[in-house]
């Protein structure tokens, strides 16, 4: 659910930051691409935590991504949420 869910973000973002020209609304393109980045990102992170999940039996793999996904989730949906909501105009 969590890989559906990112991809679909990141396809949202892509095809709006690639609707707009840059022209004039430079700073909400940039935080829609940076946004659809981190959302690809979390695509692949969230399908190594559900095969870390249920192939590995040490559970190290699992922790590995969820580490990776935290690192990413947390700085990027917050800080692309904050920075793109202050752009909006």
């Amino acid at each position: 659910m969590m890989m559906v869910q990112n991809f679909s973000f990141a396809l949202t973002y892509w095809d709006l930051f690639m609707a707009i020209d840059g022209s004039g609304c430079d700073n909400t393109w940039w935080w829609l691409g940076y946004n659809a980045v981190v959302c690809g990102i979390e695509v692949v992170f969230a399908g190594g935590m559900m095969l870390g999940g249920w192939f590995d039996a040490s559970k190290v793999l699992f922790w590995v991504f969820w580490v990776l996904h935290a690192i990413d989730a947390v700085p990027g949906y917050t800080g692309a949420v904050v920075f793109l909501g202050q752009k909006l105009q």
